[in-house]
Parts: structure tokens; C-alpha cells; sequence
């Protein structure tokens, strides 16, 4: 289900798109290798799906492969190398791709032969930087998640270097903040990129929370000036104000300890009225084009960028699920931009009911096996309580139908398994399909928890009726376990 109502940033980002399925700063710019895994991560948080020219052309990007001016359609320093797996980790690749395991050997050798325990830049390779070094840091541990989620074989060296680059940028910090480099005083905008890599770290590796709630302090007391880089003031540093209202937002919206605060709220307000609408109209596919630009302008030459543009649409679609609304614009327009800072959005009409129950009830067939992969995935990586009819005592209930009901009703979600477990031989053709019992308890769920809180896990061959508009459908070939990923994908929409 999607959970964003966000289309125009969508169409944008596909008119941004060059015709070798790449991106580039303009719509006239060449293809750059950052501006294309911006985009890739931006319309993956947008639930679109990422064409397959764009993925090859990341796979080649990690090999240097591709033909350009100044290698800029390449990784040639670490931070390409972070990059590129923050997009990779967003195309649904195979979790042993050779390109993932370029990237780590790659930042391995590369953070193994710098004394200061970090990151540079390209002019400046043997400086830590703040920028860079969360950058990679964010690539590690979105690697990191997917591949612990499905039991992958990990490898000591890259929870190694995780662990000793948090160790590094804990060092860093000033005054409760981060600067661009070691030595330099706290900004926000540095502060918001390395608490992203933070609040990842903390979700799903180890705790640090209070190095991150304190960083989010510095940021609700960091004086406004250096906080916008006022235009009037800051002339020079117009075009990033952007990143630092992006970045905070998507730090603070993937901090789990904290549903909102007031400083969420002012940033998605701040995002939002930067935002231009239309900048311009395009005429052959009738649609407006309406995203983030450089100076805030309505004038053609000023149009909307990627960078701005995806970081943006991250950070609102992140804020958007933290809030457990449908319809982020709804959210940001009718709440924030009318009444500055709201206290709550409880009462609001278009807000989604918080899945408090961690019950899952589980769905199945013959094939118990993929039923057992899929209790263990739900138990162990999302602290999950999978409930299953067979496992449960008939003490109480008379019937079969007063055994299910007594436990449906106490699950928030649902999954179910389609497998070709009965064959049907109608006019002469014949197809496979799930139990009856599966396809009733199916429908019983999604009438009473809606089409939204339930998922059909299909196996390929098996015959499913037409009308499931609405709900999400995974399929896999042989194994369960092709599904993993997006899978994740969901709960932690769902349940985080």
C-alpha cells in the first residue's frame, strides 16, 4: 500500500531522467553517478520501480565500466563506493551481487589505510570529512540490514568497519553536533547527515541513543542563520539550505525512539514552501513538472535539480510514514503551512490507526517449510509474534471457525501463502490454486483489518482470483525467501 500521495515530485524525477536512464544536476546535464543513485533512492522511498537500464548502469558505475568525461559516471572514491550501495541496496538485487562486495572490499582496503579513521574527499583524501564519511557509512549499514533480514553469511570485516567508523565520528563531534571535518565547529547541516548514519546504526545494529538525542537538540536550539544559510545573509550558501532541512528530517523520521517533535514538523513546513509549483509544463506528456530547485525561482533556468528534488521527496515520504499518514500533502497543507506547528495530528481523518498489536497471523498451504522460513524472518528480525492456527490449542473453542476467530481478533496483520496445493479442472483446462480454508481466511482479513494490513506471498504458478486491487502481492519462484527483501520493506513500513 502506498502511503504517499507525493505524484508530482514523481513526475518530476522522471522528466529529470536522461535518456540513458540516468541523472544528472539539470535536466540538461550529463548523467552523474550521485545524482542517479539520489534518484534511485528517492523514487524506491516512492514505491516506484527502478528501470532496469538505470540498475546497469549502477553495476557498471561500481566496475568503471562507463564512458564519460571526467569519470564522473564512476566510483573512483569512497564516497561514489557509498553511494552506490545506498542505491543498489534500493534495486532489488541479489544479496551476494558481485557489485556489493566491489564496494566493501573497496571502503575496507580504503578506511584500513587512513590513520584518521574516516573518510576524505576527492581534493583532499587524507582529511576526514564529515560528509563523506556518513555517506558510506549510510551504504554499510543499508547493506548490513538487508543482508542480516534474510540470514545472508556476514562477513566480520564490514560489521568491523561500521563499528570502527561510528567509533571514529563519535569522536568528531562538538558541542553536541557535528562539523564538516574533526576540527571544525558544529553545523546542521553536517550534524543532520552523520545522525542519518546514527539513527540507522541505532535501529538496527546498536544502541546510541543518547549521542542521537542529543544531536537532535543541537539541532532544535542551532540558530536559524547557519541552520537556512539565509538568502539575504548567506548569499553563497543559498542551495543548501535545502540539504540541511532534508537531511534532518530524514535523520529525526528513521529515529524510532521518537514519534515526532516540533522540529519534524517545522522542517517538512520549511520543505514544502521552498517548493515551486509548477516550474514549468510539459507539454508532451501534459503533466506538471513541480520539485525542488536551486534559489527558489520560478524562472526556467532555475528548475527543479535531482539532488534537491529527491532529497526532498525522501525526506517528506519518510516524515509522511512516521506520522502514519496516507496522504502526506494533505498532512503538510492543510496542518502545518495553515497552523504553523501543530501539537498532534491524533484526530486527524486521513491518519492511519497505529499497528499496536505485534500478532501476525499466518496463512498457509502444504508447504510448511516456507511457513517455518517465514514465522523465524518474523520472530527474529522484526520482533514479531507470528500466529499460527496449527500451533494453537482448540481448548475453548468448539468449532473450527470459534478456534480462528478467537485468535484473528487478536492480530493487527496478516500474511498469507498461496501455494498450488489443489488442482482444478474447469471446462476442459486445468490450474493450480491455494486451499479454500487459505483463500476464506484471506478474504476474512482483508474485510476486517483492510486491504492495507494484509499481504499475499504468491508462488509462482499458482492461479489467484483478479480482484485484489489494493493489496500487496509478492511472488517467488522456488523459495520463499525471494521475497525477503521487499518483505522487510513492508513490515518496517508497517511496524516501525
Amino acid at each position: 500500500m502506498t502511503v504517499t500521495n507525493f505524484h508530482d515530485p514523481i513526475n518530476t524525477l522522471f522528466y529529470l531522467r536522461n535518456d540513458d536512464f540516468g541523472w544528472g544536476e539539470f535536466k540538461t546535464q550529463a548523467t552523474r553517478l550521485t545524482n542517479t543513485c539520489e534518484a534511485v533512492w528517492a523514487l524506491s522511498v516512492l514505491e516506484q520501480s527502478i528501470h532496469e537500464s538505470t540498475v546497469n548502469f549502477l553495476l557498471k558505475a561500481v566496475k568503471g565500466e562507463n564512458t564519460s568525461p571526467n569519470n564522473i559516471q564512476n566510483c573512483s572514491i569512497p564516497r561514489d563506493y557509498g553511494w552506490a550501495l545506498i542505491a543498489l541496496t534500493h534495486c532489488n538485487l541479489p544479496i551476494d551481487s558481485e557489485e556489493y562486495d566491489i564496494c566493501l572490499k573497496k571502503l575496507i582496503s580504503d578506511f584500513s589505510n587512513l590513520n584518521i579513521g574516516g573518510f576524505g574527499t576527492r581534493a583532499f583524501p587524507n582529511e576526514y570529512s564529515t560528509f563523506h564519511t556518513a555517506i558510506i557509512l549510510i551504504g554499510l549499514i543499508k547493506l548490513y540490514i538487508i543482508r542480516k533480514n534474510i540470514s545472508y553469511p556476514l562477513k566480520e570485516e564490514h560489521i568491523d568497519l561500521i563499528n570502527s567508523i561510528i567509533e571514529e565520528s563519535e569522536g568528531s563531534i562538538i558541542d553536541k553536533g557535528w562539523g564538516s571535518t574533526k576540527e571544525k565547529e558544529p553545523l546542521p547541516a553536517y550534524t543532520a547527515y552523520i545522525l542519518y548514519a546514527f539513527c540507522l546504526y541505532h535501529n538496527n545494529i546498536s544502541k546510541k541513543t543518547t549521542i542521537i538525542k542529543n544531536a537532535i537538540k543541537y539541532l532544535e536550539k542551532a540558530d536559524l542563520e547557519i541552520f537556512t544559510f539565509d538568502e539575504d545573509s548567506r548569499p553563497d550558501q543559498r542551495p543548501y539550505r535545502h540539504f540541511t532541512f532534508a537531511w534532518s528530517l530524514i535523520a529525526i523520521s528513521e529515529f524510532k525512539d521518537i514519534k515526532t517533535n516540533n522540529l519534524s514538523y517545522y522542517l517538512a513546513k520549511k520543505l514544502l514552501s521552498l517548493k515551486t509549483r509548477p516550474y514549468l509544463i510539459n507539454a508532451d506528456k501534459n503533466i506538471s513538472i513541480s520539485g525542488w530547485g536551486l534559489f527558489h525561482t520560478k524562472s526556467e533556468s532555475e528548475a527543479p535539480t535531482t539532488w534537491a528534488t529527491s532529497l526532498a521527496s525522501i525526506a517528506l515520504s519518510m516524515f509522511c510514514k512516521r506520522v502514519n499518514c496516507f496522504d502526506i500533502l494533505n498532512v503538510i497543507d492543510d496542518s502545518i503551512l495553515k497552523n504553523s506547528i501543530p501539537k498532534s495530528l491524533e484526530n486527524k481523518p486521513h491518519l492511519k490507526p497505529i499497528l499496536k498489536s505485534k500478532n501476525v497471523f499466518l496463512m498457509h498451504g502444504h508447504d510448511t517449510g516456507a511457513l517455518r522460513d517465514l514465522e523465524k524472518l518474523l520472530r527474529e528480525s522484526f520482533n514479531l509474534n507470528p500466529i499460527i492456527l496449527i500451533d494453537k490449542s482448540s481448548e475453548g473453542s468448539s468449532t473450527a471457525i470459534e478456534k480462528f476467530e478467537k485468535h484473528a481478533k487478536e492480530c493487527s496483520f496478516a500474511i498469507a501463502i498461496f501455494t498450488s496445493d489443489d488442482e482444478i479442472e474447469k471446462n476442459e483446462s486445468k490450474y493450480s490454486q491455494a486451499r479454500p480454508n487459505v483463500i476464506w481466511e484471506f478474504g476474512w482479513f482483508a474485510g476486517s483489518l483492510g486491504r492495507e494490513n494484509v499481504i499475499l506471498i504468491l508462488r509462482k504458478g499458482t492461479s489467484v482470483f483478479s480482484n485484489i486491487d489494493g493489496i500487496i502481492k509478492l511472488e517467488y519462484n522456488e523459495n520463499v525467501k525471494e521475497v525477503y527483501l521487499d518483505l522487510s520493506r513492508e513490515l518496517e513500513n508497517k511496524f516501525t
